[in-house]
């Protein structure tokens, strides 16, 4: 190995130290031997997309100090990882051309990844190296156990197969080397992730199926919302946008519905001013012109009260005379609200244009 390359060495023992003396006890996924991986996997990739001896030694740097950062901070942890690798690297002597280099690649780790560059595609490639290996689900659940502990989040093991899909469908490797060697583990263990979430669903209405043949007189009203539990869980399940803020599906529907309407009917107003300036008589558009303005505002309308919050709702759970879950209940009023406002879209606008040819080649 030539001299140069000895950082390498003092890097890898840097880690280990750090690690030994810093890192928290329930990290389990993020550890030495994660570094490790992601270095050596860094130096197969390199070598594969045929690098040089400097550019394999940047990587193989990067992957060794990719994750120092989780010694201080879970989240946001490249930024500290990046300040710990300048300063150890610096005490080496290290360039200060390939210093930035090293921390390019550092940040390039993060997710959603973006690397700039091939040494960049590479660690990136490297640290995902995961999802397309056997070991995958092995891996997965330690870091399932990991994020319970540092951060608090607590999912089942359906949750955490869904978010497991989410991850691997979504991914695509940047190398061609790395698309070689891990793409088909990859698409193998999508197949596997599906099964087992199909799984979770047919026990899932084995057990509603279940519960349904149970005499509903004999339900009170602790055992509805029990019944109807998963049910809701699914049809009202909070779907979190890139800042992490979550809204419900049919919510999301009805935004579309209302911004969509709010533009058709300023744009109504706005043509009916350009065609009676142009001296087009007012008769000719009248019944389609104001056809399409109730619609509008019907659809709106309904598309505000399917996501209007509902008051009733404590009252309704409380009720002696209760039948069913009132989040069930709320939720149907809302899909209905949405339905209609979608049927009144859908049929009445094409209506009102229909209307409009038939009048205007019938008042020529």
């Amino acid at each position: 190995m030539p001299k140069e390359s000895d950082i390498v060495s003092k890097a890898a023992e840097f880690v280990s130290v750090l690690f030994k003396e810093r890192l928290a006890e329930y990290l389990v996924y993020h550890t030495f031997e994660h570094s490790k991986m992601v270095a050596d996997t860094a130096q197969k990739i390199g070598k594969g997309m045929q690098l040089g001896e400097e550019g394999i030694e940047v990587v193989m740097l990067a992957g060794w100090l990719h994750d120092t950062g989780y010694t201080e901070i879970y989240r946001g942890h490249e930024e500290i990882s990046v300040r710990i690798a300048t300063e150890f690297l610096s005490k080496e002597h290290y360039p200060e051309v390939k210093i930035k280099l090293v921390t390019g690649c550092i940040r390039a780790t993060k997710i959603p990844q973006q690397p700039k560059n091939l040494l960049e595609e590479i660690v990136a490639d490297a640290d995902l190296s995961g999802l397309g290996r056997k070991s995958f689900f092995e891996q997965s659940e330690l870091l399932h156990i990991e994020w319970e502990k540092a951060l608090g989040i607590v999912q089942n093991d359906e949750e955490w197969a869904r978010q497991n899909l989410d991850l691997l469908t979504g991914h695509r490797y940047f190398t061609n080397y790395a698309q070689k060697k891990y793409g088909r583990q990859q698409a193998e263990n999508i197949r596997i992730n599906y099964k087992a979430i199909r799984k979770f669903a047919k026990e899932e209405q084995e057990i509603l199926k279940e519960q349904s043949n149970i005499d509903n007189s004999e339900l009170n009203e602790d055992d509805w919302n029990s019944l109807f539990k998963s049910n809701i869980k699914e049809i009202s399940k909070p779907i979190p946008d890139l800042d992490g803020h979550q809204h419900f599906a049919n919510d999301k529907k009805a935004q579309i519905m209302i911004i969509a309407n709010a533009f058709i009917l300023a744009l109504s107003i706005l043509s009916m001013g350009l065609l009676m300036n142009g001296g087009i008589s007012f008769t000719i558009v009248a019944i389609p012109f104001f056809l399409l303005i109730a619609v509008s505002l019907l659809t709106v309308i309904f598309s505000l009260l399917s996501v209007r919050p509902s008051i009733h709702s404590s009252v309704l759970a409380h009720h002696e005379h209760i039948e069913k879950s009132p989040d069930l209940i709320l939720h149907l009023k809302r899909l209905k609200y949405l339905h209609y406002s979608y049927s009144l879209f859908l049929h009445a606008i094409p209506l009102s244009i229909v209307l409009f040819i038939i009048l205007f080649f019938l008042a020529r």
